[in-house]
């Protein structure tokens, strides 16, 4: 089904020549799923259909989370023999825990895979419709929407974790030194590793970065203690993405934003050492959660996944 409603301000998209506020407002009226392609009764059914409610719902989400990695391995460089037995230990714990049938509508179970653990969420939900990749194209108003589950609010109930190994450890798995592990972490090719006072620990399922730097994304919900004092103005802000400068050898821009958008963004250009500053600070903190260590989070009983990269 798609969506061939038209607005007065199409002649602009068919020109080209959208400016921000109009591109904002369409932004955020896409964002926001304001172009439904089912009625009120058929989101609830959609809804019903496909959402983990219950034991049996999630233990067989794990079987077939266990092949969708297994075909996948290989491509997003998962070190499939060490995921697959964390996936097995966390489907028996399942088994001997007590869990809820969910009745009421808009709630349901999520599994979230990352290199630190395999955990079970319980989320409000509400369908959300894909929205066009590039508003400018002129027929962005007749795309079809297609509908999905996504939460607007989660909790972590239940958390099977990964093995945490010593540098040396890391390094005998690998094949390198834990000097060179110690520099992985340091240069943000390790994001998973964490301080356990004053030592680094690594996931066993930590992946490694080949090549050039990969952008970051870290996030925390609360106050974060003994910021560094040029970092300063993290607390005014919940979220950060680190890229590389295209075209400016050792310089990196961090945008920091508010998503309660109490804050305007804010964009600081730091070189290698600040950087690497900077993102040690926020891998060592525990409220602080890196995007970059999602293998995926399974919420719905048709659509695969929800991927991390």
């Amino acid at each position: 089904m798609k969506n061939t409603e038209k607005t007065n301000d199409d002649f602009l998209i068919q020109k080209g020549e959208l400016d921000k506020e109009f591109k904002k407002k369409i932004q955020d009226f896409v964002y926001d799923g304001e172009f439904p392609t089912l009625t009120a009764a058929e989101e609830v059914e959609f809804y019903r259909n496909r959402a983990l409610r219950n034991k049996d719902d999630i233990l067989q989400k794990v079987e077939y989370i266990k092949k969708y990695f297994k075909v996948k391995a290989k491509e997003r460089k998962i070190p499939i023999e060490r995921l697959i037995p964390l996936l097995e230990q966390f489907k028996e714990e399942m088994y001997t825990i007590r869990l809820m049938d969910i009745t009421q509508d808009w709630w349901q179970y999520c599994i979230s895979v990352r290199e630190t653990d395999v955990a079970l969420k319980l989320e409000h939900t509400k369908i959300y419709y894909d929205h066009p990749d590039n508003i400018e194209h002129s027929d962005c108003m007749q795309k079809e929407n297609v509908p999905y589950l996504a939460s607007d609010q989660s909790f972590t109930i239940y958390t099977t974790r990964a093995k945490l190994l010593s540098p040396e450890e890391y390094g005998k798995l690998h094949g390198v030194s834990d000097g060179t592990v110690r520099q992985w972490i340091r240069r943000g090719k390790i994001r998973s590793a964490a301080k356990y006072g004053k030592e680094w620990r690594i996931p066993e399922l930590a992946r490694i970065s080949a090549g050039h730097y990969m952008s970051a994304s870290y996030s925390w919900n609360e106050e974060l203690p003994d910021v560094p004092e040029e970092f300063a103005y993290l607390n005014m802000y919940n979220h950060v993405e680190i890229f590389s400068v295209k075209g400016e050898k050792d310089k990196w821009r961090a945008s920091f934003d508010d998503w309660k958008h109490i804050k305007e963004d804010r964009d600081e250009y730091f070189d290698s050492k600040v950087k690497e500053r900077l993102e040690l600070y926020l891998m060592a903190e525990p409220l602080v959660e890196c995007e970059n260590n999602y293998f995926g989070e399974f919420r719905d009983k048709e659509r695969p996944v929800y991927e991390h990269d």
